[in-house]
């Protein structure tokens, strides 16, 4: 089985929080590329399911589709959103989400934006 095909197993976000755990178990831990690409592309596929979507707009309707960053440069307009953590991810809270345009998220994303 190839990743793309493994990867599917996470696509409506069951059990996606523990692959991110197992993945990357501490903040310093460097996971191998295969680890990284499966986890690249299970966010990837959960990241176009309806619950994902359903989460997308509650929080762009929940904040009036204003960003919540508002850091230099910012756009004003979430067009974004960004995970404070994937602790809970396919199974995220609301608070655990942020509307953001997209200069702010690529100034708060850990890898610099898309």
């Amino acid at each position: 089985m190839n990743i793309y095909e493994i990867a599917l197993r996470y696509s409506e976000g069951d059990g996606l929080a523990d692959l991110y755990k197992k993945t990357f178990p501490t903040r310093s831990h460097e996971p191998s590329k295969e680890q990284r690409a499966l986890w690249n592309q299970a966010k990837k596929n959960y990241l176009q399911s309806n619950n994902w979507q359903r989460l997308r707009q509650a929080k762009f309707e929940e904040v009036q589709g204003k960003c919540q960053a508002q850091m230099k440069d910012c756009q004003t307009w979430a067009s974004e959103i960004h995970h404070i953590s994937y602790w809970h991810i396919g199974d995220e809270c609301l608070w655990d989400l942020r509307a953001v345009c997209r200069s702010c998220h690529s100034k708060v994303s850990k890898f610099g934006g898309k």
